[in-house]
């Protein structure tokens, strides 16, 4: 399994020009979205700007709110279509609906953000699974729900939504932003800290040919074939192989083309209508884009466990090399006697031990040491006591005071 690279230093990106960039994007992002909107007001189920608005956040703090505000004011203000660019209309019910994006496009990053830095995951939430199954929590249920409650009480209160029509509002709403958040989010996080010029051709070809397998897929699909859940197997693969740079890049793919085939009346989702159709998409996207945030992080930490095991056992073995080196190398020659000594640890190291030595008029010394438990503590109280005892037993003591 290969794992993400980190630069040792960020990426230069994120020094100047960010803000202009992060505009640009979060405002095509949103042109492009638009087009989808099967509800009041352009919601649709589709809003891949709600996951880069808390990208920002997450990398830059609070202060890329500005960047989200004004990037949405933007788009409120222009009109992009084939024809050109043009200017919205100004009226006081488009005035309203445009301050109430504005100010719930803000919220929402913020919603999923503080709650994060409060417990300390919103730097890098996918090393471990809870931290991971903490950002799914809040980012796919709680900020998008509470998001689109607002929102959608906001729309029917102005009269821009029907209220028999608030339910199905606020679960396309919550859809888009969850979904948004579930596959951009995670995908620009993972690039803004990886080197692409340390990944290696290998590397390079494994992605393509795990995108080649989802677009590969998409033939049936266009065929009315349901084999749309077989696209799980490639994202599995690259999920062990390809890190979380990698597999998020193919779960953008797939979103595009699962999208983009219900759009054109293909697929198994296509019989449900426009409105239906696109929130299960949507719906079939963000499930699968959960399996790689939680099982990528459970490989990484599982790895870690791995190679510490892997260190410790090795440490042991040393332990155990040196506690053997202190043991006697020959019997003693003791006329009348036979004297031999073996000892074998029941694990790596332990703290039994036995010891013999000549003092100066003449006797012999044999020490036995029954130490409780097993491993490294119970070894160095084995080297300090056959310290202590070779200098007590020099010193003349007799073995009750060697003893004390």
């Amino acid at each position: 399994m290969r794992s993400d690279h980190p630069s040792s230093q960020r990426p230069r990106w994120r020094y100047a020009g960010w803000p202009v960039l992060a505009t640009v994007a979060y405002v095509a992002l949103t042109e492009l979205s638009e087009p989808l909107s099967t509800q009041a007001a352009g919601i649709t189920a589709f809003w891949p700007p709600a996951g880069l608005g808390l990208a920002l956040v997450m990398l830059f703090g609070l202060r890329a709110l500005g960047v989200v505000a004004v990037a949405t004011l933007v788009d409120n203000c222009i009109d992009v279509s084939a024809s050109g660019v043009a200017l919205e209309p100004v009226s006081w019910n488009m005035a309203a609906i445009a301050a109430a994006d504005i100010v719930l496009a803000c919220i929402l990053p913020a919603l999923a953000y503080l709650p994060l830095q409060r417990m300390g995951v919103a730097k890098d939430p996918f090393q471990t699974v809870r931290h991971a199954a903490v950002f799914v929590l809040i980012s796919a249920v709680l900020a998008p729900a509470l998001n689109a409650a607002i929102g959608a009480g906001w729309l029917t209160l102005i009269g821009a939504n029907d209220p028999a029509n608030y339910a199905t509002l606020w679960l396309t709403w919550t859809t888009g932003d969850a979904v948004g958040m579930l596959i951009v989010t995670p995908c620009v996080i993972a690039w803004s800290k990886t080197d692409p010029h340390r990944l290696g051709t290998r590397w390079w070809l494994e992605l393509a040919g795990v995108l080649g397998a989802i677009t590969l897929l998409a033939i049936p699909v266009i065929h009315d074939y349901p084999v749309e859940y077989l696209a799980l197997f490639p994202l599995v693969w690259a999920s062990f192989r390809l890190g979380l740079h990698g597999t998020s890049v193919a779960v953008v793919l797939m979103s595009i083309a699962a999208t983009q085939i219900d759009l054109e009346g293909d697929g198994f989702f296509a019989q449900y209508g426009p409105t239906e159709g696109i929130l299960l998409v949507q719906t079939f996207v963000g499930s699968f884009a959960v399996v790689p945030l939680l099982l990528i992080p459970a490989l990484t930490e599982r790895r870690v466990a791995s190679d510490h095991r892997a260190r410790m056992r090795a440490d042991l073995m040393t332990a155990r090399s040196i506690q053997q080196g202190l043991l006697p190398d020959a019997p003693p020659d003791v006329p009348g006697f036979e004297i031999a000594g073996w000892n074998r640890p029941a694990d790596e190291t332990g703290g039994d031990y036995y010891d013999w030595f000549d003092v100066d008029d003449g006797r012999l010394v044999v020490v036995l040491g029954d130490v409780t438990g097993h491993g490294i503590g119970p070894a160095l109280v084995t080297a300090a006591c056959r310290v202590y005892a070779r200098a007590a037993a020099e010193a003349g003591l007799p073995p009750g005071q060697l003893m004390t």
